[in-house]
């Protein structure tokens, strides 16, 4: 069943239309399979939450991971309060970028830069992704829930999913 659905995300076009500009997504898609594979592989807590904070740090699609993490957490042995507190701490370590770096490059004045981050204020709507309210929600986002439903049934993901949950019955 696994094969099944790795084959069927490996195959499919959209994994591939992504994969190979140079953009966000083949990041975010190496950090999205690293932790999904270290976390399948039972790699130490720490390294998952390295990789978790480098990858929300990148990409917040990450969060896509989240559901699958829990239920891999709750399947294995819980961890005591001490390495919960050192997982955080190396999680945010990974985080870090995400929220240290944007203020240090718009001191610099940098000539091109997504969002300035220079004042509090401009930090926290760059953390808050304000510049991209336009395209989340608002007119249309129905309509673009249904594009989105339409192209991920036409890359046959529902047979890749589908196969992937009768994997873990």
């Amino acid at each position: 069943a696994a094969l099944a659905a790795t084959a069927a995300l490996g195959f499919s076009q959209a994994l591939w239309r992504e994969a190979v500009i140079a953009d966000k997504y083949p990041l975010n898609l190496l950090f999205f399979s690293l932790i999904a594979w270290s976390a399948l592989a039972g790699r130490r807590a720490e390294t998952i939450a390295l990789l978790a904070g480098l990858g929300f740090s990148h990409h917040l699609q990450t969060l896509y991971l989240v559901p699958g993490l829990a239920y891999l957490a709750w399947r294995r042995r819980p961890v005591g309060p001490r390495k919960a507190a050192v997982c955080a701490a190396i999680f945010l370590a990974g985080f870090s970028a995400k929220i240290l770096y944007p203020p240090i490059r718009s001191v610099q004045d940098p000539p091109l830069a997504l969002g300035r981050a220079a004042t509090a204020g401009q930090w926290f709507s760059y953390m808050r992704a304000s510049q991209y309210t336009g395209r989340v929600g608002g007119d249309g986002s129905i309509a673009r829930l249904a594009e989105t439903v339409d192209v991920l049934g036409r890359q046959a993901i529902w047979i890749g999913t589908l196969t992937g949950l009768a994997g873990l019955a």
